[in-house]
């Protein structure tokens, strides 16, 4: 039986993909068919799309982060006249505001660059979606010690190979700022990322990992996986 997403949580206007952000009516890619997304909702942290392609009589209810965008577009994900109400759409959004600056991201400089950009006003939602741990006002994640890959199930893989495929992510961290006057009453969500200039194979963090080690005598840890709320791995949500 279907189960569509709506009917299991709240619905969202937009969510990360594999290869962009994907939103209700969009023509999509999995398992190598074509196609519509017909609702879109989450639970927590990990979105779901309600898909049909009405040529192979075929609907199944699939973690977003698995589906690739038929057609490359840039949604105006930031021009929307009013936000949306509910926490979890909000997230959704601010994560779909994170790829798309992944997305297009300028590479600057040639040894170990640095980037960072503002993705939206700071809410109470963000502490669980983002790590914040403790109300800290930090949450940092390093590709040293496998913090980077707990993202895949919410940008969907390879999300960390950057600037046409000529950077990997070593390091995000998400930042609670405030705003400059005259709003700097108001938080922000900030993200800052360091990079490395490496060819991206199949096993590329392992390599970049070993440069890493090699050059800066890394000692590697554990952190908090920001998708802990949904334990199961992305495949295992698929509903046919």
């Amino acid at each position: 039986m279907i189960q569509n997403p709506e009917a299991m949580a709240h619905s969202v206007t937009f969510a990360p993909c594999e290869n962009g952000t994907v939103s209700v009516d969009e023509v999509v890619i999995w398992q190598q068919h074509d196609y519509v997304v017909r609702a879109l909702a989450a639970k927590t942290y990990r979105a779901v799309a309600h898909i049909v392609n009405n040529e192979l009589d075929i609907e199944a209810s699939v973690p977003c982060s698995l589906l690739k965008l038929k057609q490359l577009t840039s949604p105006d994900i930031r021009g929307l006249g009013v936000l949306p109400n509910n926490a979890v759409d909000i997230v959704q959004l601010a994560y779909s505001i994170v790829k798309e600056n992944l997305l297009h991201l300028e590479g600057r400089h040639k040894s170990r660059p640095h980037e960072d950009f503002d993705v939206m006003e700071f809410r109470p939602a963000f502490h669980g979606a983002f790590g914040f741990d403790d109300n800290r006002s930090e949450s940092t994640y390093c590709l040293e010690a496998g913090h980077t890959s707990k993202w895949d199930s919410i940008f969907g893989e390879r999300w960390d190979i950057v600037v046409r495929e000529t950077y990997v992510v070593t390091r995000i961290v998400f930042k609670r700022e405030k705003m400059k006057a005259p709003v700097a009453a108001i938080d922000k969500l900030r993200c800052k990322l360091d990079l490395i200039n490496f060819s991206a194979g199949l096993n590329y963090r392992a390599h970049v990992l070993r440069r890493l080690t090699d050059k800066y005598r890394l000692v590697t840890s554990v952190h908090s996986d920001p998708s802990s709320a949904d334990s199961s791995s992305p495949d295992s949500n698929v509903v046919v």
